[in-house]
Order: C-alpha cells, then structure tokens, then sequence
C-alpha cells in the first residue's frame, strides 16, 4: 500500500510537469482539453489516496478473532466489495490514453516531458492496482480456526493454510500421498509431463499479452514494483531484518529490451560463455551450472518456453524429486540507477565519456545500463546473451528471493581456479603426439588433465554429476520421523523389491529447504542409511559420508533378484542461535506478512508429501505452546510428556539438563529415491509401532 501511494504521488507529480508545459506553449491552440483532462486524472488520483488511506486502516485493526492476518484480509475483501479497486486501475488508462492524444493535437514535444518516463509511471500505478485487485479477488473466505491466537502466530499445522487456495492446493498433494506399495515409474514421465504444463501455460500468457499489445508482467514475482516500494520480499528471505542484514543493492530494473542492443538467448558455442562473480556467496550456483552445461542442450531442455517479443519465459528445475515450473518475465536487475533517479550531484561525479553535453544521458546509459556488464546479478560474458540472468532469475523465483542464491554446494564442484602444474592447460608436457593420443585440445578452458596423483594430493573430495537417461525407473516416497537426542538409528525403514538383476541408485534426502529460507527450524539432520538383504543381517552396501552437504547421500551397487531393507541413520544437532518454526511466524505475521504467507506455502508444500507430518508437527506445535509440556531427549514421546505440573523427571531433580530435556524435539521428512533398470521395482515404507498408532489414530495423509 505504501509503495502505491509513493508511485500515485509520483504520477501526479509528473501530471502537474506536462501541465505546467502545456500552459507555457507560445501557440494559440487550445489547450483547455488537455488541462481538463488532467484535472479529471487529478480527481481520480486523490480518491484513489483515499481508499488506499482506508485499506492501510483497515489492515492495521486488531478487533475480531484475534487473528489479525484473517482480519485484515476480511476487512480488505469487504471494502473491495464496496467500492472495487479495479475500477481505478480502467479510470486511470482511460486517462492515460485521453492525455497522450490531447499531447499529439497540441504538438507537444514528447522528449521534453520523457514520454517514456510518463508511460512508466502509468504502467507501475496499474500494475500495482492490478497486484492489488487480484490478490483481494483469490483471497477467498478465510477457512474457520478453533485455533485463534493474539500474538499474530497461525498456529496449527499449516502457515499458510487459512486461506482456501493454499488449503487446497496441499489437500491435494497430501490426498495422493502412497499407501503402502509404490511400484517404479520411467524416470522421464514426470520431466515430460512439466514440460507440457509449463508451455501450455506460458503459451496462455503469450496469447493474453499479444492480444493486449503489452509485455508480460509477473506479479507473481514483480521485482521493479518491489524495489521501488521498498518491500524486498523479492530480494530478501525471512530471516533478513531479524537475523541477518541484506547486502543485496541492486539500483534499477529494466526490461531485457532496454539492456541489449541485440538480445539473444542463447548463442551457437557460447554454452561455457558464463561471466564471473565478485560476490564469492554466489560462486556455487555458477560452479554447479558451469559443470552441468557440458552436457549438450541441456539450456534449451531447461528453457521450455521463450518468447522475447512478449518477454515470457518458462524454465524447469527438480525439486524433491519433482520437476517444478518458474515462468518469468524479462525484467532484471541493474547495477547503476536510472538517470531520471540520480541527484545532480550524483551527475556532477560520474566519470562519464562524453564531449556533448546535452547527450548525458544516453551516454550514460550506453556505458552503465547497456549489455551484459551493467545485470546487477550474473551475466554471460557475450554483451548480447540472456539465457543465464534469466535463468538465474527463474531460480530466484522458484525458491522466493534472490538471497536463496547466496551460499550453498553444487552438486558437482567445479574449480574456478584452473589445476596449475603438470598437464595443465597448457603445459610442457603437451606436444603434438599426446594431444592426438589423447584427443586434447585447449578450447574448453573447463577441462583439463592432470597426474592421479597429483590429484590425490590436491583433492580431497570429489563429487560426481550422474544423468539418468530414459533406459533408467524411479520409485519414492517420503515419510517423517522424530530423532531422539542419543539415538540415530530409526525404527522406521524402507523396503525394496526387485524382480530382475540390475544396476541401483538408492538416495536418500531431506526436504531442500532453500524453497522456505528461515522455516528451518531449531534442527540440523545428518542423513545415512545402511542397505540388507531381507531376513539377513550381513551390510551389503551403506550410504557414503556426507562430507560438507547434509541435504543427501546415496549409495550404488549391482543387485540380484531380491528384497532388500533401506535401515536409517538419522542424528540431530540444535542449533542455538535457531528459531522454531512458531517463533518465526510470530515475528514476521505483521511486518512481513506476504512474505511469510509465500514461504510458508511453500513449507506446507514441501511437507505435506511426506506420510505422517501432520500428526508429528500437530505434537509438536502443542508442545511449543504448553508450558507443562517437558520433552525429554530420551525414550519415547509417550514417556516424555507430562501433564502435572508435579510430575518431575529424575534429570529434574537432580537439577541436570533441565532446559536441554524441555527443548528437544525434533521431526525430519526424508524421502527415498531407488533408480533401477527393474520397471516392476517395488517400494514401501514400514513404519515403527508407535509411528503406526500415532499415525492411524490422527489421520495421517489428511489436512483437516
């Protein structure tokens, strides 16, 4: 609200500019038109103040349920009701349209007034009237909460369910969580399948955008609105503000358009063509992709939907073991601030090449907002290529922000730093005759020879890409378990049968947490599993350390016609400086509400697929908001819960570990994936006794 109010002001900032030139023109031409027209655009533009004035009280109330978010929305969708606000949005491009003709009769010189600039303006106010009219438009009625609380907190289950849209979209994932067998599916269905959804989609918003002669605008994930209005929810995740600052400054956002002389997406040869970061936080996604795109064609089998004429592009990435869709627009980042923003003294200091004075400004955006080098984030090297900042962006959003960007391992870690020594490129050791025996050349600075043992010495750990190709199947399912505080190994496991000899992949994960930054939780999960011939107790294979990541690990072998038992190794470490989930919500339900709502489904997205999370995150929920609640780090939760303020535990009176005993309790999705060569391999969870009842007695699989 405060950003369109800003950007209402500044419109009609730039409206009293063309009036204060049409009243100084030395032509008799009437011009009474023009003014009057503005004067109406005036009107429109202070009632809109005042619903916008409205709206703002309405969301800051405190009456109702106790549940301000709720409240705040109720009363958002009544006022909506009474007096639309997208009606303003119409008002206003009516106004738009009727002035830039008024300018033309008069002959009026559009580079004085920046015509462009005035078009800006117009778009941003209707976009956000658009932003704002959908989002009241979708918020259907709030679901009823027999959970009510005064501290702002949703409590229960879900962040984001209180409204029926998030609602539904995780009562269907969790309806079509697997009971019992999962039998093994090709491991191309589900890529070919987004693939399809992704450019039906894209293909929608290109037919809505060609029709209405205008660019597409992702208000899904609008980042020049953002960055204006000062929001950040674009930039920032939830942690920033509480926990942690921003160090993302990005001055600008201009269309791909407005930045390349001669976009192109991506140029024959150019695939390593990937330009260098100074920000050492970001270097990890450029490594791993760097490493990834030796394989051929894999941008265009990445980018399933590019239309640079509308500026609508739709990218696929893997998530949890599904592939997700992120369409974006082309609107990125910039390094250096419009010229229209920068102050005269800004001006005066620029360092700008130029012997004509009245051509500042283009000059300056030749040099600062042109090509490749003025993108705030990554960039190629080309001038004129766009597949990876747009890529780059099409990640930020599918997991919320550009900080998810910021510091992580890529799955195959690729040096930056070329190897320097013997073999390298080039070396003394290289001449003619091993070239050709070895079929080497120097044109892909990525790949380079070098001794073993030398490499032994230089490397630690290595870490390899495997690709699956259409001969390979996949079977998964995901579960929930608590970690006791002494005990790593889980009662709960997996089972696997396979009907014909065959190569395997068995990977066992967590949830990628990048999608929900600052819903961690109090825990850090290490992951490990140990694989057995059913009925036998000799190891057949086990999970190899996790040395840096803790995300995954795996394991590959041959395997006979069989069943075999996954065993898990799970251990937890509490992080102090943590917050629980509740606590998180709590802090950011009022200052960061939209924020907290898109992390939060995506949390309730993540989760909802793993069997039995919502009885073990009710318990714990529960267990946060009762006082009388002591959890113990040993034994079972049915030992460790206490009612009776009276009732004490030994370590109580002995006065020993007290608050470590009150604050464990930790519950961890994981979930399975069994590559084979078996299309009738068979997968299965077999829960623990007590994991069973709790499960059967809530209802697991189901969002009430």
């Amino acid at each position: 609200m405060n950003s369109l109010a800003r950007e209402i002001e500044s419109l009609a900032s730039t409206l009293q500019q063309i009036q204060r030139l049409s009243n100084s023109l030395e032509s008799k031409a009437d011009n009474s038109h023009l003014n009057n027209e503005l004067d109406s655009c005036y009107s429109t533009l202070e009632n809109l103040q005042l619903k916008i004035l409205k709206y703002k009280k309405s969301l800051a109330g405190t009456s109702g349920s106790g549940n301000p978010i709720r409240d705040g929305y109720m009363k958002l969708r009544y006022l909506n009701d009474k007096e639309p606000i997208a009606e303003y949005k119409q008002q206003i491009s009516r106004h738009h349209g009727s002035i830039q003709l008024q300018m033309q009769a008069l002959g009026m010189v559009v580079a004085i007034v920046d015509n462009q600039k005035v078009q800006a303006r117009f778009d941003k106010t209707e976009s956000m009237l658009v932003q704002i009219a959908e989002a009241v438009r979708q918020r259907q009625k709030p679901v009823k909460s027999d959970q009510p609380t005064a501290t702002g907190a949703v409590r229960g289950v879900l962040i984001s369910g209180y409204v029926r849209p998030a609602l539904r979209q995780v009562q269907a994932i969790t309806a079509n969580i697997p009971k019992g067998v999962v039998v093994a599916k090709p491991i191309m269905e589900g890529f070919e399948r987004a693939v399809l959804e992704c450019r039906e989609r894209c293909q929608v918003l290109a037919d809505r955008c060609s029709k209405d002669n205008a660019s597409y605008r992702d208000t899904d994930f609008e980042i020049d609105v953002d960055l204006i209005g000062g929001t950040r929810n674009c930039l920032d995740n939830l942690l920033v503000g509480a926990e942690e600052t921003s160090d993302l400054e990005p001055e600008a956002v201009l269309r791909v358009r407005d930045v390349f002389l001669i976009p192109t997406f991506l140029k024959a040869g150019n695939i390593q063509d990937v330009g260098e970061t100074t920000d050492i936080a970001r270097r990890w996604w450029q490594a791993g992709l760097a490493t990834a795109l030796n394989i051929s064609s894999l941008v265009e089998r990445l980018c399933v939907f590019q239309d640079q004429h509308t500026g609508i592009y739709g990218f696929l990435f893997h998530r949890d073991g599904a592939w997700v869709h992120s369409i974006i627009d082309d609107n990125l980042y910039m390094l250096k601030a419009d010229w229209d923003e920068l102050s005269d003294e800004d001006r005066l200091n620029l360092q700008v090449q130029t012997t004509n004075n009245n051509n500042m400004e283009e000059t300056y955006r030749d040099q600062f907002q042109t090509g490749s080098r003025s993108l705030y984030f990554s960039s190629c090297k080309d001038q004129n290529e766009i597949w990876f900042p747009l890529m780059e962006k099409a990640y930020a959003k599918a997991h919320g922000d550009y900080s998810a960007l910021h510091w992580g391992n890529p799955g195959s870690f690729q040096d930056k730093t070329e190897w320097i020594g013997p073999w390298s490129n080039p070396s003394s050791e290289w001449t003619p005759e091993w070239m050709q025996r070895l079929n080497h050349d120097f044109a892909n600075p990525q790949l380079f020879w070098i001794e073993y043992k030398e490499l032994l010495r230089k490397y630690m750990y290595i870490d390899r890409t495997r690709i699956f190709d259409s001969d390979w199947t996949v079977a998964q399912q995901w579960v929930t378990v608590e970690v006791q505080q002494d005990d790593d190994y889980q009662d709960t496991s997996f089972v696997f049968t396979l009907h014909r000899k065959s190569e395997i992949v068995i990977s066992l994960s967590q949830l990628d947490s990048r999608y929900y930054c600052g819903l961690e939780g109090l825990y850090r999960f290490q992951l490990h599993f140990h694989i057995y011939a059913d009925g036998d107790d000799e190891l057949i294979t086990a999970s190899r350390g996790n040395y840096i990541g803790c995300r995954s690990v795996s394991a590959e072998c041959e395997l006979p016609p069989g069943k075999y038992s996954v065993h898990l190794q799970i251990s937890a470490t509490k992080l102090d400086s943590a917050q629980s989930v509740t606590e998180v919500i709590a802090k950011n339900s009022r200052l960061r509400r939209s924020k907290l709502l898109q992390a939060g489904l995506q949390y309730d997205i993540a989760h909802a697929k793993a069997l039995g999370w919502r009885p073990l995150r009710a318990r714990q929920v529960g267990r946060e908001n009762d006082p009388k609640t002591k959890v113990a780090g040993e034994g079972s939760s049915s030992k460790s819960e206490t009612t009776n303020g009276d009732a004490r535990s030994e370590a109580e009176e002995d006065g020993e570990g007290e608050e470590e005993e009150k604050a464990w309790d930790a519950i961890c999705a994981v979930g399975l994936r069994v590559f084979s060569h078996d299309p009738g391999l068979e997968l299965e969870v077999v829960l623990s006794d007590e994991l069973r009842a709790l499960f059967e007695e809530e209802g697991a699989g189901s969002v009430e």
